[in-house]
């Protein structure tokens, strides 16, 4: 589409929102109002309204333990069809920051700490969304990996680590799912922020060929500078910085007229991708009333299955079977919602909360009420219940008072009595399996008291049913960690500025990378089964592996590889994951799966491009970071 037939003020205009969640229409050019929304574990739509609810599908992190990327693409088509119901043409998702410390408030929101998983895993979201004409957002461009700060902070890393960690996954993100759009971040690196940021252009836009339109975090774009970087829109509307002051821009030379005419063509296509052009439609039909529902169940209960994770299981307690489930209680909790009747009265304490994630001159408040109740009551009664059971279940977790955007984690312990819950119901029954529900790592001092932990993950709405599976035997927990469970908070990269300075001086000693011994590992899950791997043969661009279901169940196992380079002239990490690969195998049954490496898998970043260290590097293949028994070597030119 030819933004020509405008005036620079009418094609200025359509760079800046309408409001909160539309971008401004323009008749003169066929195009209508465009639409986005919120959304990595379901679709907002434009107004907060109980009457028009939204699917909650597992958290990102789930869907990055499934390591399964055919179904997170379902789960993307799943979205597509939400925004559509609810009128949405862009999505705001995924976040595909990583996990670089647990102390990171939004990482529920993010993938992994690998940029490989977070890349692939990613890339097949944004494949799911955009098969159904509703376009992805990948966000938040770069290194937008803690809360602190967030809207001034200044990230300080060395260009092999934003390379090789923090660009990537939105570099196989925009190679290899093609996203349609992608969301610069409040922070600045090495000195720049990024809405105004080389990066935008130099790097997405000419290295990496991105064709798409890049929008401004919400409130993000402050200045001018921004329209002569790579940014192309400025939200919300419908006051900005360019508008007038971009107009008076080009009329005096500072700023191309070609520069805003770029802009407004990757806006409209945009626009044509997502149907909002005249002469374009839609490839998606709207999905009949409430038929989102269905797919919403039966796929969110599914993903739990292949995410939720078993982490320790010492006395094969796991699956009780159905037989066993006689009651359910529920722990004390930090938040609970309240009903009055008419003419009641409520006494509310109303705390103010710091607003780092809201615009300026916004106040925000949290509502909360404090309710009457016995804690120890409670817990005796918990404890008691356990002591007659043949298998107790206790469910912990955090919630958005520890985990949420706007600010990070203070400390990795579970909020209130948990940990004594926990303790006290295992003293009364060995069998006891504690099911944690977070988004991130949380400490874990009772793990050796109990019998079993599963990992959960926020997993939406399907998490009663989908926990009932997993405990009853139904299926299998098929899920792998996507992060590093760490055993303590000794070492652990810190999320706060240092007079507005945030560096990442553990360069690439992120996660499994940083050679610490975890409480467990990057790639570490229990099934129902066992299985051996038999042997590996190097092919090219990849390896293949032998291994055989050695239990008595079928079983579903995810071979991982890392590689590794002895006495390397170059400094690496002890390993690094160069691919996986999903496989499903009866009891006694052997099976052959090929793995195939990233294209990078054996570069690194030096003196400003991508650099291969001929020789011999090895393979490592198993089923997690830490368990790998086989290895065979590979040349590399």
């Amino acid at each position: 589409m030819d933004p020509q037939p405008l005036s620079l003020e009418r094609k200025v205009a359509l760079l800046t929102g309408a409001d909160f969640w539309t971008l401004r229409p323009e008749p003169a050019v066929g195009l209508r109002a465009i639409v986005v929304s919120d959304g990595p574990a379901g679709v907002r739509g434009r107004t907060w309204d109980e009457r028009d609810t939204s699917a909650n599908v597992p958290s990102p992190t789930a869907l990055a333990a499934t390591w399964d990327q055919r179904r997170v693409e379902r789960i993307g088509r799943l979205l597509a069809a939400e925004a559509r119901r609810k009128g949405v043409d862009v999505l705001l998702a995924p976040t595909v920051n990583l996990h670089r410390t647990p102390y990171g408030g939004r990482h529920f929101e993010c993938l992994s700490e690998d940029p490989l998983l977070s890349g692939r895993i990613g890339a097949a979201y944004v494949r799911g969304v955009q098969s159904q004409g509703v376009a992805a957002t990948v966000k938040h461009f770069v290194a937008n990996d803690s809360e602190s700060e967030r809207l001034t902070v200044d990230v300080v890393a060395d260009e092999r680590t934003l390379r090789e960690l923090y660009l990537a996954p939105f570099e196989t993100i925009v190679r290899e799912g093609g996203v349609w759009a992608v969301m610069a971040a409040y922070n600045g690196v090495n000195g720049h922020p990024m809405t105004e940021s080389p990066m935008l252009r130099d790097i997405l836009q000419r290295e990496w060929g991105f064709d798409g339109l890049t929008m401004t975090d919400w409130f993000a774009g402050r200045s001018l500078a921004t329209a002569r970087a790579g940014l192309d829109l400025i939200m919300p509307g419908p006051n900005g910085p360019w508008g007038e002051q971009l107009v008076a821009a080009v009329r005096a030379g500072e700023v191309p007229e070609s520069t805003v005419d770029d802009k407004v063509e990757r806006l409209l296509r945009l626009a044509g991708r997502v149907g909002a052009l005249a002469e374009v439609h839609t490839r998606l039909r709207a999905p009949r009333a409430g038929s989102y529902l269905v797919g919403a169940s039966g796929l969110g209960r599914f993903v739990l299955n292949v995410g939720g994770v078993t982490v320790a299981d010492e006395h094969l307690t796991l699956p009780p079977g159905a037989d066993f489930v006689e009651g359910i209680m529920r722990p004390p909790q930090v938040l609970a919602p309240v009903a009055l009747a008419a003419g009641e009265e409520a006494e509310l304490l109303v705390r103010y909360l710091p607003g780092d994630g809201a615009p300026p001159e916004t106040v925000t408040f949290q509502l909360n009420v404090e309710r009457d109740s016995d804690d120890d009551a409670e817990l005796a009664e918990a404890v008691a219940a356990a002591a007659d059971a043949d298998v107790a279940v206790v469910v912990v977790g955090t919630t958005e008072e520890v985990e949420s955007e706007g600010f990070d984690r203070t400390g990795l312990a579970l909020p209130g009595r948990q940990d004594e819950l926990v303790r006290r119901v295992a003293a009364a029954n060995p069998r006891t399996v504690v099911v944690v529900n977070s988004g991130a790592p949380v400490l874990l001092p009772w793990v050796e008291e109990v019998a079993a932990v599963v990992l959960a993950w926020f997993p939406g709405q399907e998490f009663g049913n989908a926990l009932g599976d997993v405990l009853t035997g139904a299926v299998e927990p098929g899920g792998r960690l996507p992060v590093t469970w760490p055993a303590g908070e000794d070492d652990l990269p810190s999320t706060t500025p240092v007079e507005g300075v945030l560096r990442y001086d553990e360069g690439l000693a992120v996660g499994y990378r940083a050679g610490r011994a975890p409480l467990f590992a990057f790639g570490h899950g229990l099934g129902y089964t066992t299985w051996e791997y038999l042997a590996a043969e190097a092919t090219t661009g990849g390896v293949s592996v032998r291994l055989r279901n050695s239990g008595g169940r079928p079983g579903r196992e995810i071979v991982q590889v890392y590689a590794s380079r002895p006495d390397s002239a170059v400094e690496r990490p002890p390993h690094w994951l160069v691919g996986w690969a999903v496989v499903s195998a009866e009891p006694g049954a052997e099976a052959t799966v090929d793995v195939t490496f990233a294209p990078r898998a054996f570069h690194h970043w030096a003196e400003g491009a991508w650099r291969t260290e001929s020789g011999t590097f090895l393979l490592n293949i198993g089923p997690s970071s830490a368990e790998l028994p086989l290895t065979v070597p590979t040349a590399v030119d």
